[in-house]
């Protein structure tokens, strides 16, 4: 009898353990993920490093949806904690900007305004400050590449090679826009050739668009966005408007 009186509080006992619920499950975000693969942007189908309207789409999304891109870091290196200067100099400068994407848009046509929310970033744990001679508006001052790896966290960075500072995490995306279609490349390819037959005048870029954490691409452009930034995920909210640009 008392074996079977074990065995009966054992059952009770793994029946209350497997009654408690779990909220996890509960969502209410559509998330679309773009995934980062491989070592590097020449490897991967989800990433490219110049405009073109020949890019084909990763994915595609919805307004509303929030998006996750999955990045890499701005000069897509192997650079480590352990680099120094000769890794800077060494860097390959042709493979800067990798940007993970294009996403299209559902719904959106040429001209409309895409509007973009930025929710997070989440940082990698390792990160990077170099100066490259002959760029930069030091490069009067620093004529040698420099080095400084820094360990990153959600509240702040911290280096070894520059010990008792702590910078605040305020991190940023590198790049976001809209990929061109044809007719775009062509009229900026014409407007550059009169430009070059001295038919006109030149111009100072329009004010920044940017308002808050939200980004306006406007430029007459094709439904196609992306992002890149030296962080490991970074997660976006997509919405759109019919304003169209003139």
């Amino acid at each position: 009898m008392r074996t079977v009186g074990t065995i009966a509080l054992l059952a009770w006992i793994g029946i209350s353990v497997t009654a408690h619920a779990d909220t996890s499950d509960v969502t209410w975000q559509n998330r679309v993920v773009v995934q980062k693969n491989w070592d590097h942007c020449a490897d991967d189908p989800n990433c490219f490093n110049r405009y073109h309207p020949a890019i084909q789409r990763a994915t595609r999304a919805r307004p509303g949806d929030f998006i996750v891109f999955e990045t890499r870091d701005a000069l897509d290196s192997d650079l480590t904690l352990d680099s120094n200067a000769d890794d800077v100099a060494a860097l390959d400068l042709n493979l800067v900007h990798p940007m993970t994407g294009p996403v299209h848009i559902e719904g959106a046509q040429r001209g409309d305004v895409l509007a973009v929310t930025l929710v997070d970033i989440e940082p990698d744990e390792f990160g990077y400050t170099i100066v490259v001679p002959g760029f930069g508006f030091l490069r009067d001052v620093f004529t040698e590449p420099v080095f400084v790896g820094w360990q990153l966290s959600r509240t702040h960075a911290t280096s070894d090679q520059m010990p008792g500072v702590r910078v605040p995490m305020a991190a940023f995306m590198g790049s976001v826009g809209v990929l061109p279609g044809d007719a775009e490349v062509e009229a900026w390819l014409e407007r550059e050739r009169q430009l070059g037959e001295g038919r006109w005048c030149c111009a100072a870029p329009a004010a920044n668009l940017a308002r808050s954490r939200r980004t306006y691409a406007v430029r007459k452009a094709a439904t196609r966005t992306s992002a890149c930034a030296p962080f490991r995920r970074v997660r976006t909210a997509a919405t759109w408007t019919s304003s169209r640009c003139r």
